[in-house]
């Protein structure tokens, strides 16, 4: 079938001609030539948003794997720069990898067509085009760089929004920070709270009480996706603002950097970044920074998050739908317990979900998997199994009769060679030959009864099954090995009972009372 891909990067979309670039206008491009040309679109595949430096685009991906299965012969595009800007790359599809799997490949505004007979002219068009695309990026993404560092020596804030507690102005053409007056106080607040050694979630829940207006709410922010602490006041909200140091009056950046214009983002950690001092008016001062952020490694508790044990994962909860986390607590005897329970923000508030010690979850579990497993196995499917592996031993056993057998003879025959050479009956030259020659079929012999012997080992264990059944319906050994294999979830309800889904078919699921 013949498709289009189309492609659209971010980068294009600030350009002056993004109208003829458009997604919608690509594709009408390339159906208008379509229909010149007598060619029937099957199906577009489409990357929008993604840069033309590297082939780590979702269409194209699917594209390929359609390539690879035969069901493409014809891709057109706009442009070869669509496919991609990268030349080496770029001109390895076109020129080797599309013509290997016998697809057409159309670039229109270039005037490329793999069918065309002066296919050499192509290529070399190709290579042309590639190159030139790739020092396109190249060069665009120095220029951006350079004028990001300039604005930023000038004393530019590159920011896209200003945090809370600062608005963003433009001073002699410099756009720069400018405390907020009454966010700032907010701000400082938190800071000399944290510093005293108020947690978070409690200085989070004053504001709330408070009926202070959230960052987001304002600063009239829309609402990003699965970041529900911005609807109210939370420990994590506090988090940010005590770990950020632009409220010392210094500029952080390189918080995600690219060594070239080809490589991937890279995350950078707080230590790593870099900073601009005295780059605006500071809130609060570089001493009540520390103090802040000393005080809250203090107070951060120690034991939540760090559960990595058999319900990693499994433990969902039964208000708001997420995986629970495990927090420890230490007994007076000085062994460590985990109560699953849900710390998440919910509708605006700490989640109302129950919590569930481990301990008794696993005690629940077990005992239903026992249950579970007793009533849907089948004994005499088993049993019938077992006989059949049985009869299959039999038949390994003579065939290391037969085997053993051959090797004695094979002995007996070398044995005698070394007879005949003493006695002069055969030459050495004789001999060297007829004992390589048995030796060869009473090793080859000899690898086969190996092989039969490890089988009718396996077969000697498989006869102990009903005592490694019996062994494995136990609580340790079922949670073990059974756990993750059979259930899905562990859904922990607010009344009181435990909710667990299978991956296999039970028509519905099991709820346990908890009391």
């Amino acid at each position: 079938m013949a498709v289009s891909y189309v492609r659209l990067s971010v980068a294009d979309l600030g350009k002056g001609d993004k109208d003829s670039k458009s997604i919608t206008n690509q594709i009408q491009l390339i159906y208008n030539y379509a229909k010149k040309n007598n060619i029937q679109i099957s199906e577009n595949y489409i990357d929008d948003g993604y840069s033309g430096i590297n082939f780590s685009r979702p269409s194209f991906e699917r594209l390929i794997e359609d390539v690879e299965k035969g069901k493409v012969d014809t891709i057109i595009s706009k442009d070869i720069s669509r496919l991609g800007r990268e030349y080496i790359d770029t001109a390895y599809y076109i020129t080797k990898y599309f013509p290997e799997h016998n697809v057409r490949f159309i670039a229109i505004n270039d005037n490329y067509d793999s069918d065309n007979p002066n296919s050499s002219i192509g290529e070399i068009l190709v290579g042309i085009k590639s190159i030139m695309n790739d020092r396109y990026v190249k060069e665009t993404s120095l220029k951006l760089k350079n004028t990001k560092n300039q604005k930023r020596q000038d004393g530019n804030y590159m920011g896209f929004i200003a945090p809370y507690g600062y608005k963003i102005v433009t001073k002699n053409g410099i756009r720069t920070l400018e405390i907020d007056c009454y966010a700032s106080k907010i701000v400082a607040r938190i800071f000399d709270d944290m510093s005293n050694g108020i947690s978070r979630a409690q200085i989070a829940k004053t504001l709330n009480d408070e009926n202070i207006m959230t960052p987001s709410a304002y600063m009239n922010m829309t609402m990003p996706k699965n970041k529900r602490y911005y609807k109210k006041w939370s420990s994590g909200a506090i988090y940010r603002i005590v770990k950020n140091k632009t409220y010392t009056g210094n500029t952080m950046y390189g918080r995600v950097v690219k060594e070239s214009y080809k490589s991937k983002e890279v995350y950078k950690p707080v230590g790593k970044r870099k900073i601009q001092e005295n780059t605006h008016p500071a809130i609060v001062s570089n001493e009540l920074y520390n103090e802040a952020n000393g005080s809250m490694k203090k107070i951060t508790p120690k034991c939540r998050n760090n559960y990595n044990g058999l319900f990693s994962g499994l433990v969902i909860c039964g208000v708001c739908g997420r995986p629970m986390s495990a927090s420890a607590r230490i007994r007076s005897s000085g062994n460590k317990t985990y109560i699953f329970g849900c710390f998440k923000i919910f509708e605006g508030t700490n989640c109302s979900g129950r919590s569930i010690v481990d301990e008794k979850l696993k005690n629940i579990v077990s005992k239903t998997l026992i249950d579970v497993i007793n009533k849907y196995s089948n004994l005499d499917y088993i049993v019938e199994a077992e006989e059949k592996k049985l009869l299959k031993r039999e038949q390994v056993d003579n065939k290391i009769k037969g085997l053993n057998t051959n090797i004695s003879i094979y002995n007996n025959e070398i044995r005698s060679l070394y007879l005949k050479k003493t006695t002069g009956d055969i030459s050495l030259d004789e001999f060297i030959k007829l004992k390589n020659e048995k030796t060869k079929l009473k090793e080859k012999d000899e690898k086969l009864l190996n092989e039969f012997m490890i089988q009718k080992d396996n077969n000697i264990f498989k006869e102990k099954l009903y005592d490694k059944y019996r062994e494995f319906l136990t609580k340790d050994e079922i949670l073990k090995y059974g756990l993750r294999e059979l259930i899905s979830e562990i859904v922990i309800n607010k009344n009181d009972n435990v909710v667990i889904k299978f991956k296999f078919s039970l028509h519905q699921d099991i709820t346990i009372d908890l009391y």
